[in-house]
């Protein structure tokens, strides 16, 4: 690992150490060595290995063959989406704004970056006052404080951090759609995503729900990955998804109920029951639904299987805890 993150700790050390300066002007030239390194070495390890697992390794594994196909028409409307995205921010959405939710998480995430934990910003704003708040939860303003720690604490560095989730949403929706119709449906889902107005305007100007749509797209992806192979890796994804989601918007809990109950239960009936992930065997209605014949998607090109649309949303239907009623 040392020498593949050789170049990472090259390109990040500058930068770490400088904005471990800009946070102490006051003491410019009177540094403490130990503390300044137990500040920029784990940042700067860290931001290495990621650059190498997320940049670097993956550059050199198509080094030397082709791009797939499916993979290079992506990248293409990933490179697109961003490029506009960047063009809506400096043409369309250049709102400053002073108040409601993206005064807030922009506040909040100077206040974060500044050591002052989850003040409340308005009162700050007024009177310099660090009251705890918890008016919103605190997954998008801690996101945002990214840039604020690194010294881009503008409204343009974290409108550029929320574009950054847009993208993710478009990548993401793509991947969805190639998994049940293919290629092209991939495609044109992914373009779709990319242009949408109700996407790019988010992302532009500082709404949470940018963030929270790229948790729930995750969510439906890594559900279809947890009903193909009940992993444990699969089933820590799925809850890291809806955990994001509930940690960004605010009276999501029921996310949880209405997808992790029916699609473990769909896992346990097509692995066998329920050996798989350590519950009980489904009752008569999964054992039905799994002898119902499988739609044309499911059966797929790769031999994949998996439950259809419409089977999922009858069991979620018929599933308590998704309509508020009492669990049994």
């Amino acid at each position: 690992m040392a020498g593949p993150s050789t170049y990472g700790v090259f390109l990040w050390h500058g930068l770490v150490i400088t904005v471990y300066g800009s946070r102490h002007p006051d003491a410019a030239f009177n540094l403490s060595f130990l503390r300044m390194a137990l500040f920029v070495i784990p940042i700067v390890v860290l931001l290495a290995a990621l650059t190498w697992g997320l940049v670097q390794r993956p550059s050199l594994t198509y080094l030397d063959r082709r791009l797939p196909t499916f993979a290079a028409g992506m990248w293409g409307i990933g490179i697109a989406g961003l490029l506009w995205r960047l063009v809506s921010v400096l043409h369309i959405t250049t709102v400053r704004p002073d108040g409601g939710d993206p005064f807030y998480y922009h506040i909040q995430a100077g206040l974060l970056s500044a050591g002052r934990g989850f003040s409340e910003p308005f009162r700050w704003t007024m009177d310099g006052t660090l009251e705890p708040t918890a008016i919103h939860p605190p997954l998008y303003s801690m996101y945002l404080s990214i840039s604020s720690f690194l010294g881009a604490d503008t409204y343009l560095a974290h409108k550029t951090l929320s574009i950054v989730a847009g993208v993710g949403v478009v990548v993401v929706i793509g991947l969805i759609a190639r998994r049940l119709g293919g290629d092209w449906a991939g495609w044109i889902a992914a373009a779709l995503a990319a242009f949408y107005p109700q996407f790019w305007i988010v992302d532009g100007i500082l709404w949470s729900e940018g963030l929270f749509t790229l948790f729930i797209a995750l969510t439906v992806w890594a559900a279809f990955r947890l009903q193909r192979s009940a992993q444990p890796v699969g089933r820590r994804g799925l809850g890291l998804a809806v955990s994001g989601a509930v940690l960004t918007r605010a009276r999501r809990s029921s996310l949880a109920r209405c997808w992790w109950r029916p699609w473990c239960s769909l896992v346990r009936t097509r692995c066998g029951g329920g050996a798989a992930l350590g519950r009980r065997r489904p009752k008569a209605p999964l054992r039905r639904m799994k002898r119902r014949p499988a739609s044309r998607w499911e059966a797929g090109r790769h031999g994949r299987s998996g439950p259809s649309a419409s089977a999922s949303l009858r069991w979620l239907l018929r599933f308590p805890s998704c309509r508020g009623w009492p669990a049994t």
